[in-house]
């Protein structure tokens, strides 16, 4: 009877899966020359949508390996939230990037935003492992909709001319 018990707990430690520290993380980096992100959730599927000079983004998946996997998981649980504001942003810089980093663990949402120089530079660094990372991904094409939580400041406006009625030479 022990041995029934024994194997029983040997099962259930098996199949107990740690508490992942977020429900989504999304990377999103947005200028005039780019404009994407990619999300992470709880699943083994890493998301990306390329937003830049579309209407509307297209969307693409791949599985990592456990090792990369690995990676990006220390990469968000290392990346603490409350030790950061949530904008930095450059005065004065008209081309820069807007790097965000969004994450969501049920009902609390924390961001970072910056702008160019702005920040300190370890969230540069953060941001250069995920694209290290991305690179290394075989993104194929995904024909749903993701959802990518708040996109606030990351997004670039369009940009809608108006005609002048009298124009002078």
């Amino acid at each position: 009877m022990k041995r029934i018990y024994l194997v029983v707990l040997l099962i259930v430690t098996a199949c107990y899966k740690k508490d992942a520290p977020f429900d989504a993380f999304v990377f999103s980096v947005g200028s005039y020359t780019k404009d994407f992100s990619l999300k992470i959730d709880n699943s083994d599927t890493i998301y990306y949508q390329d937003r830049f000079k579309m209407k509307t983004g297209r969307n693409y998946y791949a599985v990592p390996n456990k090792a990369d996997r690995d990676s990006i998981i220390a990469i968000i649980e290392h990346l603490n939230f409350p030790n950061y504001d949530s904008i930095y942003i450059q005065e004065n810089l008209m081309d820069g990037a807007g790097i965000k980093f969004y994450k969501k663990k049920g009902t609390v949402e924390d961001w970072i935003f910056f702008y160019g120089d702005a920040g300190p530079r370890e969230l540069n660094e953060y941001a250069d492992k995920f694209y290290i990372l991305m690179k290394r991904m075989s993104f194929k094409p995904y024909p749903k909709k993701v959802d990518l939580g708040d996109l606030k400041y990351v997004q670039i406006p369009e940009i809608t001319f108006i005609p002048l009625k009298n124009p002078t030479p």
